[in-house]
């Protein structure tokens, strides 16, 4: 225990800023430590983080107190808690809770630029039951959404609840194979409501190799959605079913090379993955929890250009990529170059769009 390196800063919102950190060392697995700061626009903040490491159990809790803001008048607040912990041998539970005393709390005393962003905040908690070749996941999730009068966002669903159970065994006589089945309930104050029940299953069959592999893949996407308040002359009943076709493919090879001075291992990894999905309708689907994927180089090899379960991309299109490893004779990656390229094949129809609305 003792008394931390002291902070010193300044900001447009908040003027001249010192801090002074004392750190409580309560046990080997414990920890609390206290962050008085004086803020001389807005007054002293007392900040405490606590974190803990116990036998089937971890978390972590911050909470954040200004009385009587200079600048407003108000108490001034925020928490955020994390914490997992094993139940029994198979089921386990979680929780990450996070909440602000009003939207510009984040603005005013986050201490770095990446926080000052942050303008949705979850509260989620999951309870999860694991077996070998199966698991079952239950989770609600809500959000606090810390509004900017100026750039207003829209509030996510809430997730009240999800249930997902999951299968899947690897090398079944030489296939490997997995099922989806997700139902979400999910909850808006302001937009469309209703239940969604989608069914993922696939199947590859590998041909692995040292030197090259080919993974061929069928897979399956089937939803079901009924909607509790589609609004005037809109149906509350919709069906989907999109299957896909997609082959991965590469050759390795490998080098003994020098990197400044170390011996390493230098591949050279040429890489096709092709996908195949028609085209289905989506125009009248409501978008729940879909947006279109961030495009980098992790998802140029992946079968869906959107994130969620509302929309399937069509798609005829093939990946093309090069890789470049060095490898230390322990396993270690230390350098990794990769160039790749997309080709289309087909006009792509499926977007986003409006979905079901009020």
């Amino acid at each position: 225990s003792g008394v931390l390196p002291p902070s010193l800063g300044s900001s447009s919102n908040g003027g001249m800023e010192v801090g002074l950190p004392y750190y409580f060392n309560i046990a080997p697995n414990r920890d609390l430590t206290v962050f008085p700061k004086y803020i001389q626009k807005r007054g002293l903040q007392v900040g405490l983080d606590g974190r803990y490491l116990g036998v089937g159990y971890a978390g972590e809790t911050n909470f954040e107190f200004l009385p009587s803001d200079k600048q407003t008048g108000t108490n001034r607040y925020a928490l955020s808690s994390v914490h997992t912990q094993t139940l029994l041998p198979k089921l386990a539970m979680a929780w990450n809770i996070n909440y602000a005393s009003d939207d510009e709390y984040p603005a005013d005393f986050a201490a770095n630029i990446s926080k000052t962003a942050v303008r949705v905040l979850p509260r989620e908690l999951s309870l999860t039951y694991a077996e070998t070749f199966w698991n079952v996941n239950v989770l609600t999730s809500k959000y606090q959404v810390l509004q900017d009068i100026a750039a207003p966002i829209t509030p996510p669903y809430d997730r009240l609840p999800q249930l997902t159970l999951h299968g899947g065994q690897f090398d079944v006589k030489g296939f490997d194979w997995a099922v989806d089945t997700i139902f979400t309930s999910f909850g808006h104050p302001t937009m469309v409501q209703g239940e969604r029940l989608v069914l993922n299953p696939q199947v590859s069959l590998p041909f692995i190799q040292p030197g090259f592999f080919v993974v061929p893949k069928l897979s399956l996407h089937a939803a079901s959605y009924s909607l509790s308040n589609p609004g005037p002359g809109l149906g509350d009943h919709f069906q989907i079913a999109v299957p896909t076709v997609s082959v991965d493919s590469g050759l390795i090879f490998e080098r003994q090379a020098n990197w400044f001075g170390s011996l390493m291992t230098q591949t050279l990894e040429p890489r096709l993955f092709y996908v195949n999905t028609p085209y289905r309708d989506q125009s009248q689907l409501p978008n729940f929890d879909s947006a279109t994927a961030d495009f980098n180089f992790a998802q140029m090899f992946s079968e869906n250009r959107f994130t969620g379960n509302d929309r399937i991309g069509d798609a005829n299109q093939l990946t093309a990529a090069l890789v470049s490893r060095f490898i230390e004779d322990s396993g270690e990656e230390r350098v990794k170059l990769a160039i790749g390229q997309r080709i289309y094949f087909n006009q792509q129809k499926v977007s986003l769009g409006a979905g079901v609305s009020q």
